[in-house]
């Protein structure tokens, strides 16, 4: 991955049994090309739809935060 100097950055993952440590990994690594995690979630695959939106809701309120 290239430089990501600050960058906002949004990260998930899906999973049909247990994430483990899948999103502590791909934080560590984008933290170290730079990125700002401003939002993290784990989606069990046959979750409800509505858990997605409230993670983009949030994902775009604390980006919005993080700009200002």
């Amino acid at each position: 991955l290239p430089s990501l100097d600050n960058k906002p950055v949004a990260l998930f993952c899906t999973y049909a049994f247990n994430p483990r440590q899948s999103l502590n990994t791909l934080k560590h690594m984008l933290e170290e090309k730079g990125a700002h995690i401003i939002a993290q979630q784990a989606f069990q695959r046959n979750q409800s739809m509505s858990d997605v939106q409230s993670f983009v809701a949030y994902t775009i309120k604390s980006y919005q935060e993080s700009v200002h």
